[in-house]
């Protein structure tokens, strides 16, 4: 019943468990890869935790020194160009300038990645992202990941995530409920010079990285969530 109050999934005590417990690398040293979240404006700070989160389990897991600053970058040249990863969320429209398309422009060119994800799959971050960030890349812009990508296959030594658990969430007279199917990550990707440059999850990302086990948004469990950043992070890094 609690569980149930407070928006959380049971679950079996026999189940391997992921633990969420951030920490931060000191300084960039050499070798490691450094992540950071983008200051949108958009309702990021909502799930501030989630990147430095799976940053931990990234690190425990695989062995991959990631390092997550304090504070989230903004359109700076010089703070992007120290960031390998993009880490870009939110969960309300927003409208980028000529210039800050442009910095996000050369981030790319310069051979950097982003990570776009709706906290709690948000319609009107969804659509804006898509606007905003599709055309960054170059034509034809973000479409849809097919079902047998490399990115979700072990190619770049990462986990094989061809099928997931994703979650629908539905409100009605007899309260909030859960439905679960078994699917590939619903993704978008696009690419840049032949090589994944951005990849937009519509589903939510960010609270099962935030808050474990919660099942508040409509998305993936903390563990497919993990996997399925772990894996764009391998991508990046390897292909």
């Amino acid at each position: 019943m609690i569980a149930y109050a407070t928006g959380r999934e049971l679950i079996d005590i026999l189940d391997s468990q992921l633990i969420l417990e951030a920490e931060q690398l000191p300084q960039t040293a050499r070798g490691v890869t450094r992540l950071a979240q983008l200051n949108l404006s958009a309702g990021g700070e909502d799930a501030q935790r989630a990147l430095p989160n799976v940053a931990t389990l990234i690190r425990t897991q695989t062995g991959i020194s990631i390092q997550v600053p304090d504070a989230s970058v903004g359109f700076q040249e010089q703070e992007l160009s120290e960031v390998f990863l993009l880490w870009v969320h939110g969960r309300r429209e927003f409208q980028l300038t000529t210039q800050q398309r442009e910095l996000l422009r050369r981030f790319i060119e310069n051979g950097g990645v982003i990570l776009g994800t709706a906290i709690c799959g948000d319609d009107a971050f969804c659509e804006s992202f898509r606007r905003e960030f599709s055309g960054l890349a170059g034509a034809p812009g973000l479409r849809s990941l097919p079902a047998d990508h490399p990115l979700l296959t072990t190619e770049f030594l990462g986990y094989d995530i061809r099928t997931v658990t994703i979650r629908r969430i539905s409100r009605g007279t007899a309260g909030q409920q859960v439905r679960k199917q078994k699917a590939p990550p619903v993704l978008e990707y696009a690419e840049s010079d032949g090589v994944v440059s951005i990849v937009f999850s519509p589903l939510d990302l960010s609270c099962a990285l935030e808050s474990q086990n919660s099942v508040q948004c409509p998305g993936y469990g903390t563990e497919d969530a993990a996997k399925i950043v772990t894996n764009i992070v391998k991508m990046a890094i390897n292909q």
